[in-house]
């Protein structure tokens, strides 16, 4: 359907420019993740990644567990690099950065967070796809 084409583009509008603002950023995180898929879906890679921006804000916003968060930013980052978003890829870089610092400052280990954090991540993971 020509609908689902545009659905990233209307997506990013609602959920990224609007509904977080309104609303508790968590409950925009799904509806970003959807928008990104059907974006790489149809081609739209642009909006695609601009919804996952939007997605790594709000996740960071609502207090998403910062091992998951980091490695969440890393995996789309590497899929930004892949697709040659540069200017989408600069704007998770503050994120990044801000959630590597907090962890190292948080005094958390990273292979203690792996370890424990592993499972869950798995299951987000699955539950994102």
């Amino acid at each position: 359907l020509d609908a689902k084409k545009c659905l990233s583009r209307v997506f990013a509008s609602i959920y990224g420019g609007i509904f977080h603002r309104m609303n508790h950023p968590k409950r925009c995180q799904k509806p970003l993740l959807k928008a990104y898929r059907e974006g790489m879906l149809h081609g739209d890679i642009g909006y695609a990644f601009i919804n996952v921006n939007t997605f790594l804000q709000c996740s960071f916003i609502s207090g998403e567990n910062l091992v998951v968060l980091e490695k969440d930013v890393k995996l789309f980052r590497k899929k930004m690099t892949e697709y040659k978003q540069t200017s989408t890829c600069e704007f998770i870089a503050f994120i990044e950065e801000t959630v590597s610092k907090l962890i190292h400052f948080s005094g958390h280990q990273s292979s203690e967070a792996d370890v424990l954090v592993d499972q869950k991540i798995l299951v987000q993971l699955c539950l994102r796809e």
